[in-house]
């Protein structure tokens, strides 16, 4: 009787892994998400494969930058999420990212850093702009999420070595075009990651 028990646990158990091995691995943002604002920061959504989910919403994405740093002095805080996380807008790192852009934004606004902008001949505020790199860091719900480290690592070096590379080489192509500028009161564009 307990091994027909024991069986049955491991038969659910294989069936519960093998169901959910598909658990979150969607894209949680649309195209129509592609105007940046001070609460809410650009998406870029990545497969598990290294893949752009939507590339013409990537390239709008890149476009969007570049466009808001043409006539305004444009700060791109870069965040990419790790294990347990994902693009939902739900997710705790998404919420703390757009709290940073807020904080960010009304730390570069203050006075100290006006007239620091002012001696830089930089005579326009800064704009911030959140970029955050959503791929599936959360494989299964709960506790069982803690069993996917190793699936998860090598999920997170394919996101890595995938089309984003080609996405921050776009990138770093127009923000050296950008800080390179003749003009001396133009517009830059800064950027950063962590």
């Amino acid at each position: 009787m307990n091994s027909r028990i024991g069986m049955g646990l491991v038969a659910i158990s294989i069936m519960l892994i093998l169901v959910s091995c598909n658990y979150g691995h969607k894209q949680y943002r649309k195209s129509a998400d592609i105007t940046p604002s001070l609460t809410a920061p650009l998406v870029i959504e990545v497969d598990d494969f290294g893949r752009f989910w939507d590339r013409q919403a990537t390239e709008a994405t890149l476009q969007t930058i570049e466009k808001a740093s043409l006539n305004k002095n444009t700060v791109v805080h870069v965040f990419i999420h790790g294990w347990h996380h994902n693009a939902s807008e739900s997710d705790s790192n998404f919420q703390d990212f757009q709290k940073t852009l807020v904080h960010l934004q009304d730390k570069l606004d203050d006075p100290e850093y006006a007239r620091a902008r002012e001696l830089l001949n930089l005579k326009e505020g800064v704009h911030v702009i959140g970029l955050y790199v959503g791929w599936r860091g959360r494989s299964l719900p709960g506790w069982l999420n803690y069993l996917t480290f190793w699936g998860r690592k090598s999920a997170a070096e394919r996101v890595g070595d995938g089309d984003l590379q080609e996405f921050f080489v776009n990138f770093k192509t127009f923000t050296w075009i950008g800080i390179r500028a003749v003009r001396p009161v133009s517009p830059r564009l800064w950027a950063w990651s962590q």
